[in-house]
């Protein structure tokens, strides 16, 4: 039997809305994110072993 994947949900981090849905191995680097609900703009950097960054990018 396969193992399941595991998978979770990146929010946004200014006002908390489900952004991204993502596998636990997912790598991203520089990604530009963009929030609907608060309309917040920012720089991503997910890797599968540390906690995500962002940076807020100004409009």
């Amino acid at each position: 039997m396969l193992e399941q994947e595991k998978h979770y949900w990146y929010r946004c981090p200014v006002c908390g809305k489900k952004m991204l849905y993502l596998r636990e191995d997912t790598v991203i680097k520089s990604f530009p994110g963009y929030c609907k609900l608060c309309k917040s703009k920012f720089l991503l950097n997910i890797e599968p072993s540390k906690e995500p960054e962002c940076q807020t990018v100004k409009s």
